[in-house]
């Protein structure tokens, strides 16, 4: 009877470890992740390492995948809809990519939303946000301190950060020294800046600005601009 009893516990046991091997395999069962990239046209400088970021006027492209428990679905056969604030952008069967233009009215972020129709029954769902920039200006000034005497000569550079545009040559650049204009030295390089520091610039409290204005040449209304004080030895 022992015997018997003690295979029964064993059964039991090994019963139980597979029942305890299956709820684990079926914990291991993943709901499906959307993987989902973006890029815009907007304009950075070459040196600008991270995400470029769209502004009012830009074009966004952007596509998904759908991985389930590691593998790829296909969605080729089902109709996906792509929306925005509630309102519809594109519908389509396999529709993985769209490109769309962020309006004058969204400037903080855009939220997408993209729905896949009976996968398994059911509908999957994901949002995600796009922030949105508005264009920005850097005056590089590699100046120690920031600190200039009379009557040297410098050099400054300004760089330009999320316009709609594609390249330097579609923009205009306004600088201003000491509340004066200055004339462009290299047209082919407005965005560069060499001046020499003169006492006919207005100085305040041993200090003195340095403005720039960038425009979109296409679109004026689309503009940054940058201020920074000067320290005078």
């Amino acid at each position: 009877m022992k015997y018997f009893t003690n295979k029964l516990n064993i059964a039991a046991l090994i019963a139980l470890s597979a029942g305890l091997i299956i709820i684990n395999f079926a914990s291991a069962q993943t709901q499906p992740e959307f993987i989902i990239s973006w890029r815009t046209n907007a304009y950075v400088p070459s040196t600008y390492a991270g995400k470029i970021i769209p502004s009012a006027g830009s074009m966004v492209d952007i596509s998904f995948d759908v991985l389930e428990n590691g593998k790829l679905i296909d969605v080729s056969g089902k109709k996906i809809k792509w929306s925005s604030s509630g309102k519809t952008l594109q519908t389509g069967t396999g529709l993985k990519n769209i490109i769309f233009t962020i309006s004058s009215t969204e400037t903080s972020e855009k939220s997408i939303s993209i729905s896949i129709a009976d996968y398994k029954g059911a509908t999957l769902d994901k949002t995600i946000s796009i922030p949105i920039a508005s264009p920005k200006i850097i005056i590089d000034a590699p100046i120690p301190g920031k600190e200039i005497s009379i009557g040297q000569d410098y050099t400054f550079r300004a760089l330009p950060y999320f316009f709609n545009v594609p390249s330097l040559s579609n923009l205009s650049f306004e600088w201003q020294m000491g509340g004066q204009n200055l004339e462009q030295t290299n047209p082919l390089r407005p965005d560069i800046l060499s001046a020499n520091l003169n006492s006919q610039f207005k100085i305040t409290y041993n200090t003195i600005s340095l403005s720039v204005i960038v425009k979109n040449i296409s679109n004026q209304l689309e503009t940054a601009a940058k201020t920074i004080n000067l320290n005078l030895k």
